[in-house]
């Protein structure tokens, strides 16, 4: 039931989205009375030598957190009951167990190296993204682009702490069963709220974010956001663009060249 509705979540997402990307795309043909502004990208050669994002060596944190939690579940073993939990209710009751084996009991901690190192690849894609100036107003755009990377490759540094943190605790508490439901509840609605905020707060390209540079106006428009290469207004499809990595043109983040 739980991947049914999960799979269903998925469908009407995308549903949605082409639903109403068609809609657009039917508005601006029919109220579009001048032909397109000629496609222009701006790059800054000088770009890369700033600072665009925090020290990847805070990583060392997370993995200094998974190497502590190998450690402790592999010297505690033999004290783990036979029986491990492997699921609890809202009330932080355990309602699932399996036998213990190696696999079983070292399994929450590779699901957190997994998720740092996902973390540590979400960090590369923001560094090596291609950048996003818009021909309009280079000058700000560009200052937001920074800053927009350094604050979201600060994000997923944080979250990659505290999930390495969050899974060092399950362990934990499967050995002295000592699980607080509030602890569990929590940190999830914490990192909700925290993703929610900052993409409110920076919006895509950093668009929201205040810059000391005063802002112009102009008809041109990036290349990246011309409707022929935005498939259903998802899936970004351009031949003639190098760029591997591209932010997306819905939401907060970044996407790949199809």
């Amino acid at each position: 039931m739980f991947e049914i509705l999960i799979l269903g979540q998925v469908i009407i997402y995308l549903a949605a989205i082409f639903h109403f990307n068609k809609k657009t795309l039917h508005w601006k043909n029919s109220t579009q009375t001048n032909p397109p502004s000629q496609n222009k990208t701006v790059t800054d050669t000088a770009f890369g030598q700033g600072k665009l994002t925090v020290s990847p060596l805070w990583f060392f944190v997370s993995f200094a957190i998974v190497v502590a939690h190998f450690i402790f579940i592999n010297i505690k073993y033999n004290q783990f009951p036979l029986r491990l939990a492997i699921h609890y209710n809202i009330q932080g009751q355990a309602d699932r167990f399996v036998q213990k084996s190696w696999w079983t009991v070292n399994q929450l901690l590779i699901i957190s190296l997994g998720i740092v190192l996902l973390m540590l690849g979400i960090f590369y894609v923001i560094k090596r993204s291609k950048q996003e100036i818009a021909p309009s107003n280079p000058q700000v755009s560009l200052q937001q682009d920074r800053k927009f990377r350094y604050y979201w490759s600060a994000y997923v540094v944080i979250i990659a702490m505290f999930m390495a943190l969050y899974f060092f605790y399950f362990s934990y508490a499967t050995l002295f069963a000592h699980l607080n439901a509030w602890i569990i509840l929590s940190l999830p609605a914490l990192i909700i709220i925290f993703t929610i905020g900052l993409a409110l707060y920076t919006g895509q390209s950093g668009y929201r974010l205040k810059t000391g540079t005063a802002s112009g106006s102009s008809q041109t428009r990036a290349m990246r956001n011309d409707d022929r290469y935005w498939i259903g207004g998802m899936f970004y499809c351009n031949k003639k663009d190098p760029a591997l990595f591209v932010e997306k043109r819905m939401g907060v983040g970044w996407t790949i060249n199809f």
